[in-house]
């Protein structure tokens, strides 16, 4: 038996997709993938496995909906062709696309990708025009391509910061969106998950080692420079550089208020 998403949500990165994710899973009439992020529309290896090794991620069969997280699906400068591939294989799915304060959401994205040790320049080197950290926090530009395919009223856009403060509100108004019961108590909504402000820079180890077993072997006899993980800082933001910033994404953000008919009054732009 075939299984596949009756939703989606889309992103954004750094958004709270993770939390949304844990929260929806609690609700005894929705499946969420076994892989929170199975990247499968991306269009790459994944895809070529078949619908088959896609529909095995969604473990129960007696669900009223099932769906995945993958903040993939709303990088459009990165990966193509994402919207239309998943009108082919599910052409009456609903997405969900969480937004956040885009000078915030590309803050902690960089603060992340630093984390992981993706990222090695200052912030004012890296969060730059068309950079990956402000492409992915026009929120427009990411959601246009998907309006070729899909009705606005199968697109519900969820504030990040409404959904950290009024979680429970919030959530009945997804599972009303989705289709399944209101009537639900959801055990963990008091918790968060990847809060940014807790991140710490992967040590040398992390990065060469990944099997914990031997991490932990590793960890008693080598330097502890090898084995620390240090705190990450903010990264300080010069007046003209937020100004730069502002300007490029303004435009996309206005536009993006249009279409999600939110004012958003307390984002920074």
């Amino acid at each position: 038996m075939i299984i596949l998403p009756t939703f989606l949500v889309i992103g954004a990165m750094k958004a709270g997709t993770t939390s949304l994710y844990h929260y929806l899973d609690s609700h005894p009439e929705i499946c969420m993938s076994a892989e929170k992020e199975p990247n499968y529309f991306l269009g790459g290896e994944e895809y070529k496995k078949g619908i088959a090794r896609y529909s095995s991620l969604f473990k129960k069969n007696d669900a009223v909906a099932y769906g995945e997280a993958s903040t993939n699906y709303s990088k459009r400068h990165r990966y193509e062709g994402v919207p239309a591939r998943i009108y082919k294989d599910i052409p009456k799915v609903k997405l969900i696309y969480i937004v956040r304060d885009p000078i915030e959401r590309a803050i902690s994205h960089y603060i992340h990708n630093v984390a992981q040790g993706r990222e090695k320049k200052s912030f004012a080197e890296a969060v730059v025009p068309d950079s990956i950290y402000l492409k992915t926090s026009m929120y427009f530009y990411q959601i246009e391509e998907y309006l070729k395919y899909f009705e606005l009223n199968k697109i519900m856009f969820v504030e990040s910061e409404e959904l950290l403060a009024c979680t429970e509100d919030v959530l009945y108004r997804i599972f009303n969106f989705l289709g399944v019961s209101c009537n639900v108590n959801i055990k963990n909504i008091n918790q968060r998950y990847h809060i940014s402000t807790d991140k710490k820079a992967k040590s040398l180890l992390d990065n060469l080692v990944h099997s914990e077993r031997i991490k932990k072997l590793l960890m008693s006899v080598l330097p502890a420079i090898m084995t620390t993980n240090k705190p990450i800082e903010n990264p300080i933001i010069e007046e003209q550089q937020l100004i730069d910033i502002k300007a490029y994404l303004k435009s996309d953000i206005n536009k993006f208020r249009i279409i999600a008919t939110e004012n958003y009054k307390n984002w920074s732009i």
